[in-house]
Parts: C-alpha cells; structure tokens; sequence
C-alpha cells in the first residue's frame, strides 16, 4: 500500500478504495487498567510536487461512536425483525 501512496499513476480514488487502514479496532487499557475497544479511521492525502508524490499526509480519526450507533442500529433492526 504504501508503495502504492508514493506511484503517480494510481489516482486518488484507488488510493482510498486500496487503504488497508480505512477502520481499524485497537485495544487499549485505560487509566483504570480495564481493556478499551476505540475504532479508528486513517485517510492518506498525497502531496505532489510537479508529477512527483513528494510526501503523504495521514489524518486519523476516532469512529468509536459511530461505530457504536452502527452496531446498536443493527442490533435493533435484527430484533425487529
């Protein structure tokens, strides 16, 4: 994948639809030691220079509550039916 961030022939699109990183769950211990689930989401945005891919900026961001309101949505469209 990351080969794939730095190619100038893969377009933008691609490089979203190939992200490995797109939702991930870690599990963490919080500052009671008890396990934490987060959900995270990383986006990869190229920076070009010219035709060359100069550098990759990463943003990162906490989905837990949507992830949550996901799972409780399904949950109770599956009781439902």
């Amino acid at each position: 994948f990351v080969d794939e961030l730095y190619s100038e022939w893969v377009l933008e699109d691609l490089i979203e639809d190939l992200n490995p990183l797109k939702r991930i769950k870690i599990v963490t211990k919080n500052h009671r030691g008890e396990e934490e689930a987060r959900w995270l989401a990383f986006r990869f945005q190229r920076v070009t220079e010219g035709k060359l891919v100069a550098r990759v900026l990463v943003n990162v961001r906490d989905i837990t509550q949507e992830v949550e309101l996901e799972e409780r949505i399904k949950a109770d469209q599956e009781r439902n039916d």
